[in-house]
């Protein structure tokens, strides 16, 4: 019974894009492995130094871009392994946790020209079978066998890089940012010449106000003089007409006063 061939392709992937999803294809389709496993590094052995995204968000990245496929998934069987991660290593664990499937290895060209400084390559070159894609720069070669176990396959030549994607994306995001701020000063600029127009409007507004106001004010001080003096006069008049009245009344009380006093005198000097 033959054994399932899984081809493992390591790396990264920050972040993956269609020319890693190309290549998988590629492998299925010419029936070199029934599956492919992305393998998302935790980080590159040869690249240490090199500052790379959270594994978690490149695991998801590699799952959702593969969520289409039967045969292509991410693994991420690395992970709780020894750090460094090297693919011997990571050959022989996987090789011999499951006994039943055949794993061989797929690298890029450019990997394979420095295959020699990898941990153990002669090692990795006897007992796994090595599938080498072309990458962006190299001779267009058809496919053929390069030693027992080593083939160029002669696939789709990637002229993509994650690398040069993530320099891309951060051009993208220092124009983005320049932009957002060019936009933020402007709005500014526009928010200033807006609250000073609605100052001067305010001002003006509060002047013409004053204005009306002090305006009803007077006026209403005149109508209040006017009614006050009308009122005054009115009491004046009616106090004077009054006084007429009493001067008159008690003339009057005076006289008949008068005259029965002098009818009482007359009429104790007559005889009895």
């Amino acid at each position: 019974m033959n054994k399932k061939t899984v081809g493992l392709f390591f790396g990264t992937f920050d972040p993956i894009h269609n020319g890693h999803l190309k290549i998988a294809e590629y492998i299925i389709e010419e029936k070199l492995n029934d599956e492919v496993w992305l393998v998302v590094t935790p980080e590159n052995p040869i690249k240490q130094d090199s500052k790379i995204s959270n594994f978690m968000h490149r695991f998801n990245m590699v799952d959702i871009a593969t969520k289409k496929y039967d045969n292509i998934m991410p693994s991420d069987l690395e992970v709780n392994l020894k750090k460094p991660n090297y693919t011997i290593d990571t050959l022989e664990f996987i090789s011999n946790k499951l006994p039943e499937i055949e794993f061989s290895l797929i690298i890029g060209e450019d990997n394979y020209k420095i295959f020699d400084t990898w941990k153990d390559y002669k090692k990795i070159l006897k007992n796994y079978k090595t599938f080498i894609y072309p990458r962006k720069g190299t001779l267009k070669e058809s496919a053929h066998i390069i030693n027992e176990n080593a083939m160029y396959i002669g696939g789709p030549r990637i002229d993509l890089s994650s690398t040069n994607i993530r320099n891309i994306v951060s051009k993208l995001d220092i124009r983005r940012a320049q932009a957002v701020a060019g936009e933020t000063r402007a709005g500014q600029r526009v928010s200033g010449e807006e609250a000073r127009a609605n100052l001067a409007e305010g001002g003006s507004q509060t002047r013409a106000s004053a204005r009306v106001a002090g305006q009803e004010q007077r006026a209403g001080f005149a109508e209040q003089g006017s009614q006050l003096r009308a009122t005054e006069r009115v009491r004046g008049q009616e106090d004077r007409g009054r006084t007429a009245e009493e001067g008159s009344q008690t003339r009057a009380s005076a006289r008949v006063a008068g005259q029965e006093q002098r009818a009482g005198i007359a009429e104790e000097g007559s005889p009895r």
